[in-house]
C-alpha cells in the first residue's frame, strides 16, 4: 500500500506541474496535490519533499521551486546536454508478461561517448528456445545476474541527468516503467526521443524504419545482434547521424530536435 500511495502522490506532483508549465514551491505543489490548507499544507510538504526527491523526471529549481527535469533542457544547445541511448531485451513474453532480460546503454555528450552500461537482469522463469536463438541468451546466463530491482536502481543512477533515447521509445520504456512499477520503483522519465521518428523524419523515403532498415539506408554498416549492448551501440551510431543531418536543417537545441521528431 505505501508504493502505490507513494506512486499517486510523485504522479498528481508531475501532473500539477505539467499543467502549470511553470516551477512550483513546495507549498503550492502541496496543497495542489493533496487539496489542504495552510496547517494541512506544512504536515503534508514534510511528507512530499522526500518523495520528490526520489524521482528524476523532478528538479529543485531555483528560490526552492520544483521543476520537471526536462525544462532546463529544452532550450540547451544539443551540445550541452548528455543522451542516453539505450536498448533492453525481454523473454518474449505475451499479454503484459514480458520481462527484462538485459539492459544496454551508451552515454554521450559533445557527439562523444563517456561511458557505456550494460547488465543481464535475473529470471525467476526460463528463458524460451526461441528467445535463445534470437538473443544468444541462456539461462545459464542469467542463473548469477543481479536481480531486476538492484539493475532498475544501477540503470537509473547511469542515466541521471540525461534524455534517454531508444529506436521506438515506447516499447523499450514501457518495459522498463513496467518492471519499475512492479518493483514499486519511481516511473523513468517519458521525455526522451526517439530514432525511429527522427530517421522518418529525415529520411522520409526509407523502405521501413525498423533498426536495421534505418542503419542500412545511413550507411551504418554495423547491424543489431539483438544483444542490447550491441544494439544501444548502433542506435547511439544512428542518432548521431541522425543530429548530423538534422544540423542541416538548422535545429540548434533539444527543443528543434523535438519539433522535428514530431514531423516522423
Amino acid at each position: 500500500m505505501p508504493k502505490a500511495r507513494r506512486s499517486t502522490l510523485i504522479e498528481a506532483a508531475i501532473e500539477t506541474l505539467t499543467r502549470s508549465g511553470r516551477p512550483m514551491t513546495l507549498d503550492q505543489i502541496t496543497r495542489a496535490v493533496l487539496r489542504v490548507e495552510t496547517n494541512g499544507a506544512k504536515i503534508g510538504a514534510r511528507v512530499l519533499a522526500p518523495l520528490l526527491a526520489t524521482d528524476d523526471r523532478l528538479a529543485l529549481a531555483e528560490a526552492g521551486h520544483w521543476a520537471l527535469a526536462g525544462w532546463e533542457r529544452e532550450s540547451n544547445a544539443i551540445d550541452d546536454v548528455d543522451f542516453v541511448v539505450f536498448d533492453v531485451e525481454t523473454n518474449g513474453g505475451r499479454g503484459g508478461r514480458h520481462r527484462i532480460l538485459e539492459i544496454g546503454a551508451i552515454r554521450l555528450r559533445a557527439g562523444q561517448q563517456v561511458s557505456e552500461y550494460a547488465s543481464l537482469v535475473h529470471l525467476s522463469g526460463r528463458v524460451s528456445k526461441f528467445v535463445t536463438r534470437y538473443t544468444g541468451i541462456t539461462n545459464e546466463m542469467l542463473i548469477d545476474a543481479p536481480s531486476v530491482e538492484t539493475v532498475l536502481k544501477d540503470f537509473r543512477s547511469f542515466q541521471a541527468g540525461s534524455i534517454l533515447i531508444a529506436h521506438n521509445l515506447p516499447t523499450d520504456l514501457g518495459y522498463l516503467n513496467r518492471e519499475a512499477v512492479w518493483a514499486g520503483q519511481a516511473l523513468f522519465p517519458g521525455n526522451g526521443l526517439d530514432t525511429m521518428e527522427l530517421s522518418a523524419a529525415l529520411m522520409p523515403d526509407l523502405p521501413g524504419i525498423g533498426l536495421a532498415a534505418v542503419l542500412e539506408a545511413a550507411d551504418i554498416r554495423d547491424t543489431p545482434t539483438h544483444r542490447a549492448l550491441d544494439d544501444a551501440r548502433v542506435t547511439a551510431d544512428l542518432f548521431q547521424f541522425l543530429l548530423g543531418c538534422a544540423s542541416k536543417h538548422n535545429v540548434r537545441t533539444v527543443a528543434d530536435l523535438r519539433s522535428l521528431e514530431t514531423r516522423g
